[in-house]
């Protein structure tokens, strides 16, 4: 049924329920995962990981079949589904872009866009940005770092970067929290 059960973790003081890639097995009923998540009485669901909206038909039958939680979803972006959603995150990636699936997004108020800040040298989001008009309300920018030490090594460069570009700031707090520490 659910494969490395997702874990729960206090955020915004609710608790959530997270599921990636390898945590759903498709093959189950929406049934069966119903009920192995009422099992963590969550208030909030993420669907994260690898690229979510590859199950999509999955997730989209089990958030319209229920109205009990808070749904949300964390993608690259390079897919757009139209999905009855609480949030969007949007993490373009460097690599896969897809301006058309971003500029979709950006119509919806519940959409927030985040970008991970390399180098002062290589800023490729700002033509992201600006292809898609991508709204800057909804855009973070979060300083690189695999270790807590590199994050914060990098931050106040990036937060004076967000304050001349009119973007957010934001961080990964699960470096911050958990450093190197993977599934967690």
């Amino acid at each position: 049924m659910l494969k490395n059960k997702g874990k729960i973790f206090n955020k915004k003081g609710e608790n959530s329920l997270f599921f990636t890639k390898h945590k759903i097995d498709n093959d189950s009923s929406l049934e069966e995962f119903d009920d192995e998540v009422r099992k963590y009485s969550p208030k909030h669901i993420i669907f994260t990981g690898g690229e979510p909206l590859l199950q999509n038909e999955f997730i989209k039958k089990y958030v319209n079949k229920t109205k009990d939680f808070k749904f949300s979803i964390e993608t690259n972006g390079t897919l757009f589904q139209k999905i009855n959603l609480d949030t969007f995150v949007i993490s373009p990636k460097k690599q896969k872009i897809n301006i058309d699936a971003l500029k979709e997004y950006s119509k919806f108020n519940n959409t927030y866009f985040k970008f991970v800040y390399e180098s002062a040298k290589d800023k490729w989001w700002e033509q992201v940005i600006k292809d898609a008009n991508l709204p800057l309300d909804r855009v973070y920018i979060m300083p690189e770092g695999k270790k807590r030490g590199e994050q914060i090594k990098k931050m106040p460069e990036v937060i004076q970067y967000c304050l001349d570009n009119n973007y957010k700031f934001g961080i990964r707090s699960h470096v911050l929290a958990f450093n190197q520490k993977r599934r967690v």
